[in-house]
């Protein structure tokens, strides 16, 4: 693996479009405060509840709180 040793400047640390894209595109410098979402998160919140059960997500959370609970049993006195 080669370890690049270049070193920058603070105004090479800001990319421009066009090292990027290759070609001349304005950089927009407004962050994002806000989004609006066409749909309600509790309007989604079951499906989301489902993708969790059937990914396995579930198992693996609850898994590592039973792992996490004996470890802690084990090492404290």
């Amino acid at each position: 693996m080669k370890i690049d040793t270049n070193t920058l400047f603070p105004g090479d640390l800001t990319p421009s479009a066009t090292q990027i894209l290759g070609q001349p595109t304005a950089l927009v410098t407004q962050p994002v405060i806000a989004q609006k979402f066409e749909e309600n998160f509790f309007d989604r919140s079951g499906e989301i509840l489902g993708d969790f059960v059937d990914s396995g997500q579930l198992w693996a959370l609850l898994i590592g709180v039973v792992i996490g609970y004996v470890i802690r049993g084990i090492t404290t006195y």
